[in-house]
């Protein structure tokens, strides 16, 4: 076998690998290609996603209502729950002012704070005549309102402001307040004896 007949054997393998490869491109080619014509029978036309995207959007809003009224309905239970407290609570009231420990005043001062908040615009404020007059119908002294404001303070949702263009007042926030079972004569400040 010459040079030239050598060469020319190459040649043509290589020829022959050329158009090998060529065959197996096209046949990924045309399997490739199956799979697109395949997949356009299951492409998603423009309407059909207009509508899908739309049934999302109104089962989106639906829920958003539902949650909307689970919090309002959640809410009017957390006023209604504090209310039959504060009902269950209100034994005390028939007692005589001196009977009262300083712990029932100081969570008869929380209720009347957190009654007037809720009646109102959810936040109020009581100053000592508020607690003299309002609570205890002129029974304690102004400094020992002073006194039920302070510890009345003690917990989440009451505060006690003393700014320069006011009275000094228990300011009460009754969705604070409500955020912890902090109202009721049983969770006051501990201190016992009668005041």
């Amino acid at each position: 076998m010459s040079d030239s007949d050598r060469d020319h054997g190459i040649d043509q393998d290589r020829d022959r690998d050329a158009d090998t490869d060529r065959g197996t491109d096209r046949n990924t080619e045309s399997d490739r290609g199956g799979d697109r014509n395949r997949g356009a029978d299951r492409d998603i036309q423009p309407e059909e996603a207009l509508r899908i995207a739309q049934r999302a959007l109104s089962d989106l809003s639906e829920l958003e209502d539902e949650v909307a009224q689970l919090r309002a309905d959640h809410e009017e239970l957390a006023e209604e729950f504090t209310a039959a407290k504060l009902r269950l609570s209100s034994e005390d009231d028939d007692r005589d002012y001196r009977q009262l420990t300083r712990e029932d005043k100081v969570g008869i001062v929380r209720e009347h704070g957190f009654e007037r908040a809720v009646d109102g615009t959810g936040k109020t404020k009581l100053d000592y005549t508020d607690i003299m007059w309002g609570v205890f119908d002129g029974e304690p002294s102004t400094k020992h309102c002073y006194t039920l404001m302070r510890l009345a303070a003690d917990v989440r949702g009451f505060t006690v402001r003393d700014p320069e263009d006011d009275s000094k007042h228990l300011r009460v926030d009754a969705a604070e307040a409500k955020r912890r079972d902090c109202l009721f004569r049983e969770n006051n400040t501990g201190e016992r004896g009668v005041n």
